[in-house]
């Protein structure tokens, strides 16, 4: 989260009890952003997003929201001020600050004033109505924003607000080996998501022009649906990396190493996931490698 030593500006509060902050003189990031900020706080959402202006992307985050939260987004976005909406926002302002206060002057009492810079004015401020009535809150965060920030990190005035149902997610992808002793071997790279959405353990064969295919670990098929079968020269060469042993590791082979991934990156996340995530499900780890040679023998929902 950021905001630097000077305040935010509240513009409003969302149908999910979100609040959305501009930052005043931020220095941070170095393009134009929103807060996106709920009291959800779990293991996997720290509550506190940062949002671009320009692209329907977080910035610096290894977060991702529920699709509920990016509609939730959307739709205040392209909701227009009223006073009374102004007002309900600005009321809230006040209890922010004295719970901000409250929790600074803990801090100085336990770690010492040495740690902290001295706050003198409210981090938080209200949004001033001004001329902004008949606006989207859109047309005032881009208002707002070129108000108070510098004049390199500006919004144009033509953008088009970004899709934000559409928010690009983080995913934090694994190799099951080294790429580099892969390459020789495949069209592309075999890897584990870490929190995946899918409950059925599985892993990715992303190809080199960017095709994505998801593969069963416990039986010789697809995970559908699929944008397309292997070809039969890329299951080949998909069956002998597999069963390669591991160069310079154990006696493992590609696959037996993905199943401990899967179990280590996702199924030992179950019990920290909060219910965010689907309970996933654990590869037991003397299961043999099914016959990938049959992959294709079976017709799948394609994509």
């Amino acid at each position: 989260m950021c905001g630097g030593k000077d305040f935010k500006i509240l513009i409003g509060v969302t149908e999910l009890r979100a609040k959305i902050f501009v930052c005043v003189n931020c220095c941070f990031f170095g393009e134009p952003h929103f807060i996106y900020e709920t009291d959800k706080r779990t293991q996997f959402h720290s509550g506190s997003v940062t949002v671009s202006l320009l692209r329907a992307e977080l910035i610096d985050s290894f977060e991702n929201l529920e699709l509920k939260e990016r509609v939730d987004i959307d739709k205040f976005l392209n909701s227009k001020v009223t006073l009374e909406k102004v007002k309900k926002s600005n009321r809230l302002v006040k209890k922010l600050n004295k719970e901000f206060f409250k929790d600074y002057r803990k801090s100085i009492k336990k770690y010492g004033q040495e740690y902290f810079q001295e706050i003198k004015d409210n981090p938080y401020q209200k949004f001033e109505l001004n001329n902004f009535t008949d606006m989207t809150y859109w047309e005032v965060i881009i208002n707002v924003w070129n108000t108070y920030n510098k004049e390199d990190i500006q919004v144009p005035k033509n953008v088009y607000k970004p899709n934000y149902i559409n928010l690009k997610e983080y995913e934090d992808n694994c190799y099951i080996t080294n790429k580099y002793d892969s390459r020789d071997f495949l069209d592309g790279a075999c890897l584990i998501t870490r929190r995946d959405q899918e409950y059925k353990p599985n892993f990715h064969y992303v190809l080199k022009d960017g095709t994505d295919i998801s593969i069963l670990f416990e039986k010789p098929e697809y995970l559908e649906p699929i944008p397309r079968k292997l070809k039969q020269d890329e299951l080949d060469r998909l069956v002998k990396f597999l069963k390669m042993k591991r160069k310079g590791k154990n006696e493992n082979t590609n696959w037996e190493n993905g199943v401990w991934l899967w179990n280590d990156q996702n199924y030992n996340e179950n019990e920290n996931n909060f219910g965010v995530l689907p309970q996933y499900k654990k590869i037991n780890e003397d299961i043999k490698m099914p016959d990938y040679t049959k992959l294709n023998d079976k017709e799948y929902l394609i994509l």
